[in-house]
């Protein structure tokens, strides 16, 4: 079903479902290196207190903030291929 003076209900479904998805795609991105920092600070101190094994924590962390940050980017970038897809043949015309 189209309408002439606006988008279908399946490009108005499309819209909003990417538009979470980059809500998604920004919180990983931003929320990565916080959640990493704190993981790495947490671990260091606590390891400096005199439990050496806390150190993990601190290797975890810094492996979690590049995962978390790097899944943020992917979907971000993917979001953004998909965006620059559907603008070309309008473009075009």
């Amino acid at each position: 079903m189209t309408h002439d003076d606006g988008p279908t209900r399946d490009e108005r479904r499309l819209a909003r479902t990417r538009s979470r998805l980059g809500v998604l795609g920004v919180g990983l991105f931003v929320g990565g290196p916080v959640l990493g920092a704190a993981l790495t600070v947490v671990g260091v101190v606590v390891a400096l207190g005199g439990e050496p094994r806390w150190v993990l924590l601190a290797f975890a962390g810094i492996a979690v903030g590049f995962g978390v940050t790097f899944a943020g980017f992917r979907l971000l970038a993917h979001l953004e291929v998909a965006r620059s897809d559907d603008a070309a043949p309008d473009a075009a015309a």
